[in-house]
């Protein structure tokens, strides 16, 4: 699978009557271009395969899935319908010099033509080319999603699987010193005060007074859920996926590998143009670099660590993996 796009559409409904808006504002006369902005794997192309169920006979829908680079190839001007949807936008640049061209086209057409676009971006890109490019002057309507809430995440795993059938199951203690790691793991990644939260909903689960009222664990995987993915639905389920053992999910294994993202300027630089991207080829990815680093190495250390997989000849960041890299490449000033 190359990503996690057929999240269910939960919690939404604010980010659809925003592009609804910009729609209704377009056949009275005024152009608002919209972004439609995510981080990896939150739902970006769920949320414009929504809107465009509701008005896809108006939408021509333009998916990209690689480097662009031949704009033209793609006839955004020459199609019938009067609103073109670009998803992916990403792939519209290269990060390295002269990497730029067809992104700049792409922004004039956005303004001297007389459709309207929804364009959908990573968010970490978008935070890159604004500064860089300015992309908001282009797109007035910015649409964010915004992280998922805890009943939102329950929902929409709901939508993938009956929770009714699943054994949440009791922990019957703190076997190997698991909570105490989760807790030690949650403190770095958020703070002491969640590394202490994380410790008191394992203990909770196990608590003799509630461990045979079966709600109280099924809350402890939620809570877990929702702290370790920081709100993202794609990395929420993975983390659901790699818990769930036929129909039992435990709390004990409702966990995230403790990566290890100690890496040079170059393995960074690799790893965050792959984040920036969605997905990479081999190709795209040694054009980048311009043949000063060893991609064959880097892409191997990379997956050595579990920090991305390969899929069908392109590069992605592993989801499991996604808050630990974010933090790291924050912290090098690979991302912002």
């Amino acid at each position: 699978m190359g990503g996690r796009d057929d999240l269910a559409v939960v919690g939404l409904e604010d980010e659809i009557r925003q592009i609804q808006k910009a729609l209704a504002d377009y056949r009275s006369g005024m152009k608002r271009n919209v972004a439609i902005v995510s981080e990896p794997f939150s739902g970006k192309t769920t949320l414009i395969k929504e809107v465009m169920k509701r008005y896809g006979e108006h939408i021509a829908y333009v998916p990209l899935t690689s480097t662009v680079r031949d704009l033209e190839a793609l006839a955004l001007e020459g199609r019938a319908e009067r609103i073109v949807a670009v998803d992916d936008c990403q792939y519209l640049f290269m990060r390295r010099i002269g990497g730029f061209e067809v992104l700049k086209r792409f922004l004039e057409i956005t303004v001297t033509s007389e459709k309207l676009f929804l364009s959908v971006w990573n968010l970490l890109s978008w935070n890159y080319l604004n500064r860089t490019h300015h992309l908001q002057d282009y797109f007035p309507t910015v649409v964010k999603i915004p992280e998922m809430s805890e009943e939102q995440m329950k929902a929409m795993i709901g939508s993938r699987y009956d929770l009714d059938r699943i054994t949440f199951g009791r922990d019957t203690g703190v076997k190997d010193g698991a909570a105490v790691r989760m807790a030690r793991t949650q403190a770095r990644r958020t703070g002491i005060i969640d590394g202490l939260k994380s410790l008191w909903w394992s203990v909770r689960s196990v608590s003799p007074l509630q461990k045979d009222e079966g709600r109280f664990v099924r809350e402890a995987v939620f809570q877990r859920i929702h702290d370790l993915s920081d709100g993202n639905p794609g990395v929420a389920l993975a983390i659901w996926d790699s818990a769930i053992s036929g129909n039992t999910v435990r709390t004990s294994d409702i966990t995230v590998p403790d990566y290890d993202t100690d890496l040079g300027f170059d393995e960074s630089f690799v790893l965050s143009t792959i984040l920036l991207m969605r997905s990479m080829s081999r190709e795209d990815l040694a054009e980048v670099a311009e043949e000063r680093l060893d991609i064959d190495r880097i892409l191997y250390l990379l997956q050595n660590r579990g920090l991305i997989r390969q899929d069908r000849g392109r590069y992605y960041i592993q989801e499991l993996a996604m808050e630990n890299i974010k933090r790291s490449l924050k912290k090098a000033r690979q991302v912002w």
